[in-house]
């Protein structure tokens, strides 16, 4: 009964503690390249200031710095698909917290400033093409290309979707922002989704039971 209650009244579910975990990140690599330093070595300075053990950093950088490369390009990669699954304005995925755990890995090997530089080059020629496209239609005497409205509904899409994913540190695990109905105990979206059924016994008395399932 006490962890049923702490996960009702915390939300604490797999799911709410990684996004809980990827805003923190995030919030982190902020502060980091604030103060030009890299994302580990700012949680390790934020966890020393805490009195927690953060010994362990100095493996998962050494990990890294030797796989730099690789890490660059798995972060660039997870990172576009997450974007397109933002896009779609599916908030209750957690392709927005999935974008910014990309970004911290990216700024962990010294490539969070050429992708923000490839950001803005995208979003310039964006507006570039769907100006060139409603000046072309205008003059033309056509009707504005629905394509243009629509990018840009995509855009704010991604932009929405990693804006909640980046305040979602302010839901301690989630209890303020959770998706999850406050009586509930997870979801067929969580991994630790209980479903309650009903079972008749042979003396014909209803029983209830909890079955788990992992999606």
């Amino acid at each position: 009964m006490g962890l049923d209650f702490v996960e009702r009244f915390f939300k604490l579910t797999l799911d709410n503690v990684y996004r809980f975990a990827c805003s923190v990140l995030f919030i982190v690599a902020l502060a980091a390249y604030a103060g030009n330093s890299t994302p580990l070595a700012q949680l390790g300075g934020v966890l020393d200031y805490l009195a927690i053990p953060s010994g362990w950093l100095a493996s998962v950088g050494e990990w890294v710095a030797e796989r730099v490369t690789v890490v660059g390009v798995v972060a660039t990669l997870v990172l576009m698909v997450a974007l397109a699954f933002a896009a779609a304005s599916d908030w209750q995925s957690r392709s927005g917290s999935t974008a910014l755990l990309s970004i911290v890995m990216l700024a962990e090997v010294g490539q969070g400033a050429s992708m923000f530089n490839a950001l803005i080059v995208g979003l310039a020629g964006l507006t570039l093409v769907t100006w060139l496209a409603t000046l072309v239609a205008r003059r033309s005497g056509w009707d504005r290309p629905e394509w243009t409205g629509s990018a840009w509904e995509r855009v704010a899409n991604i932009a929405m979707t990693l804006i909640l994913a980046a305040l979602y540190f302010l839901s301690p695990l989630g209890w303020l922002i959770s998706q999850e109905p406050y009586n509930s105990r997870g979801s067929r979206a969580n991994p630790l989704y209980v479903e309650r059924i009903e079972r008749t016994s042979p003396t014909g008395a209803v029983r209830l039971h909890n079955r788990s399932s992992v999606n």
